[in-house]
């Protein structure tokens, strides 16, 4: 019987899998899913927020939030490998999004952020 963790390790393999062979033989059709994804930001955001949670939920029944932070970290330098080439269009969209609106429009993910950061320093500190 697989574990939580070999389930949602296998649901990041078959996401994957299905990304690299819809871009390999139609780049514009992973097009349409992003603009699938990405055309109702409400929804969107309110999806994330239910499926992130049960998917940490999860997760903390085998790891703990540092753990979890860590594996973060080499997912952030393999997403990093990923955009890296195309580092002239990530800038192009950074110096866009980055006006004085990112902290109003970003506020739930900052919050997010803040409240995982400060349970990992609860969990590393006391």
């Amino acid at each position: 019987m697989l574990t939580s963790i070999e389930i949602i390790a296998l649901i990041v393999i078959l996401i994957g899998a299905i990304k690299i062979i819809v871009i390999a033989l139609n780049p514009k059709g992973w097009l349409k899913v992003a603009q699938t994804i990405y055309s109702k930001p409400i929804i969107t955001a309110i999806l994330s927020i239910i499926l992130g949670s049960i998917t940490l939920k999860f997760l903390l029944q085998e790891l703990n939030i540092v753990h979890i932070f860590a594996v973060m970290l080499f997912f952030v330098f393999i997403i990093a490998l990923g955009i890296s080439s195309q580092s002239e269009f990530i800038l192009k969209l950074a110096e866009k999004s980055l006006s004085k609106n990112v902290i109003k429009k970003s506020w739930l993910s900052i919050l997010v952020w803040i409240i995982l950061s400060a349970w990992v320093l609860y969990e590393i500190f006391y």
